[in-house]
């Protein structure tokens, strides 16, 4: 069964508990009326999250905004007799997590491309030598992965004692639609070490990782430029929106007199 089926069988399981519920305690009649609310909210957010991925934004948020509104009204409703957990924050931070998942899970396979292997000089032996050589972004650094690449950008959001983690845009484009700030950059660090940040933990974000100052450098068809950056932030700013996007080629290095880049970091 996939996550989204999984979560239309728990939704319609909550509302059908929810009809056979008026003549429980007032405690239990709360608890049962917020959980069919969250069902609801999930379904609802997971449909405006979809118009974000089609690149409908205005009308992603103001179906976020509908959505929202109905919660809200709902557990008010549902706290006329008696209060109950959850609060209206973690049923958020909840929902975010559950709607990351679905995102995650349904994210494309990329397709295979052979790219040219650079030839390394005579006294390198390739990606893995700590030397950032033609072809390659970076070597051996925390922000590198094991492809010699830039690691994609993390980003952490929640409310006070919550955290949720993930890879940018994704999780920040569900985080911002549920009004729940976000940090990228941040990682989210679990107060429990089994939980896994990409499901949501009690726990809270960590800053974006900083490092020695480095150079980057971005080689267009029209010269290069340099930057030195000092965190994963800078990185990203530098290398993913203002070079690439440009159509540049990013890398640790300077920028030479020739108007190329010269690997190096």
């Amino acid at each position: 069964m996939t996550k989204l089926a999984a979560a239309m069988t728990l939704v319609l399981l909550a509302l059908a508990v929810s009809a056979s519920a008026s003549a429980a305690p007032p405690g239990e009649r709360c608890r049962t009326a917020k959980l069919s609310a969250i069902g609801v909210y999930s379904l609802g957010t997971l449909r405006c999250a979809a118009r974000v991925v089609g690149a409908a934004a205005p009308a992603a948020l103001a179906c976020s905004a509908v959505a929202e509104q109905k919660l809200v009204r709902a557990f008010a409703r549902a706290e006329q007799e008696t209060s109950c957990p959850p609060t209206l924050a973690s049923a958020r931070a909840a929902t975010a997590a559950f709607v990351a998942s679905v995102l995650a899970s349904a994210e494309p396979t990329p397709t295979p491309t052979t790219a040219p292997t650079p030839a390394p000089s005579p006294a390198a032996s390739g990606c893995g030598n700590h030397v950032v050589e033609a072809g390659e972004q970076c070597d051996g650094q925390a922000f590198c992965t094991a492809e010699c690449r830039f690691a994609a950008p993390t980003v952490c959001c929640g409310p006070t004692g919550f955290c949720l983690g993930g890879d940018f845009p994704t999780l920040a484009d569900i985080c911002y639609l549920q009004g729940v700030p976000y940090t990228l950059g941040a990682v989210c660090e679990p107060a429990a070490p089994a939980c896994a940040p990409t499901a949501g933990c009690e726990g809270s974000c960590r800053p974006a990782a900083t490092f020695a100052p480095t150079s980057i450098c971005c080689e267009l068809a029209s010269g290069c430029t340099a930057q030195t950056i000092g965190d994963t932030v800078e990185l990203w700013q530098f290398s993913f929106q203002g070079c690439l996007q440009a159509g540049g080629t990013a890398a640790l290095g300077t920028c030479a007199a020739s108007g190329i880049c010269l690997p190096g970091g």
